[in-house]
Parts: structure tokens; sequence; C-alpha cells
């Protein structure tokens, strides 16, 4: 009458399984890691060097610290909606060319930054931007990542590629604190 259920315990795939998963090596697919968790850095990193600099950039900008506070409060925002827009394209347009079409924002976005030096309304505006960029890198590199790495293999892969997310907070302060050191304009 009751039938006996036993668990079967899933077996790893074998090695003709992966190689049918993907035509990419295995040194392919780690450089494929380490450039994704390079590119995932931007994101934090942008993120937080920021932090040293907010009384530099109200004096620079001619506005109050809150003001560049909102800039941070934009960033965060954007961050958080931006994912949400790429990653959808990505399924339907394919992953290259909308993560090189997010980055190419970012990096446009940073070249602006670089230039802007006392509109305060380009700041807000560029800082969207470079959010928007740069936060969708995280949910595209994950994307790929799945793409190449089979279900077993997978956390050997985001593993490292998450190191360098989850660095950029760690070492933006620093930097940032460094860039005002090293110019000399500690006011």
């Amino acid at each position: 009458m009751f039938q006996k259920i036993t668990e079967r315990k899933p077996t790893p795939p074998q090695e003709d399984e992966r190689s049918a998963y993907t035509a990419f090596s295995l040194t392919y697919r780690w450089y494929l890691t380490l450039l994704l968790g390079y590119l995932c850095l931007a994101s934090s990193l942008t993120a937080n060097i920021y932090f040293p600099l907010i009384s530099l950039l109200a004096e620079q900008y001619h506005t109050s610290i809150h003001g560049i506070n909102l800039t941070i409060t934009i960033y965060v925002a954007v961050q958080g909606i931006a994912p949400s827009i790429f990653s959808p394209l990505s399924d339907t347009l394919g992953r290259r060319p909308v993560y090189i079409a997010s980055f190419a924002l970012y990096a446009a976005a940073c070249l602006g930054l670089a230039f802007s030096h006392d509109s305060y309304a380009t700041l807000m505006v560029l800082r969207a931007l470079q959010s928007m960029g740069g936060s969708a890198t995280l949910s595209l590199a994950y994307a790929v990542v799945a793409d190449y790495a089979v279900h077993s293999e997978r956390g050997k892969f985001l593993g490292p590629m998450m190191v360098a997310t989850n660095i950029g907070p760690s070492i933006g302060p620093p930097i940032g604190g460094g860039a005002i050191l090293a110019t000399g304009d500690s006011r």
C-alpha cells in the first residue's frame, strides 16, 4: 500500500556533461570570471570613493553638504532601479551588447564628471548616469556566469567575482582620502 520513497543524491556532472554545457575552456572561464570581477568593482568603488570628498565637493560645487549627500542618495536610488532595466534587456538582446552599453554609459558619466567642475545640476545628472551604468554590471555579470558554469561549479566562479564587488566599500574611502592627500587640497 505504501511505497518507500528513497532520496537520491544528485551526482556531480561528469567531464563530458560539463564540456557539453559550454564551449569555453576552463582557462577562458576563469579569465571571464576575473574580468567580470574587475568590472563589478566599478559600481561599489565609485559609490564609496566619494565619502571622504564630501566637504571638498560642497565647496567646489557651491552647495551644502546636504546637497552633496543628495547626490549620494540619487546614486543609491538609481543603483537599485537600473538592474531591473538592464537585466531583462540582456535576456532579449544578449549579454554582450547590454554589458558594453551599460559600461560605456558608466565610463562616459565618469569622463563627464572629470570635466564638470562647478555645475551642481550636471553633477546630479552625471552621478545618476554613472550609477545606472555601473550598477547593472553586477546583475549582468551574475547572468554571464550562470550562462557558462554548471550548477555544481557556479559557486566556484561566483565567489572570486563577488570578492571584487565586496572589496569596493573597503578600499573606496582610503582611495578617496588618498586622492585628497595626493592633490594637497585638504582644506
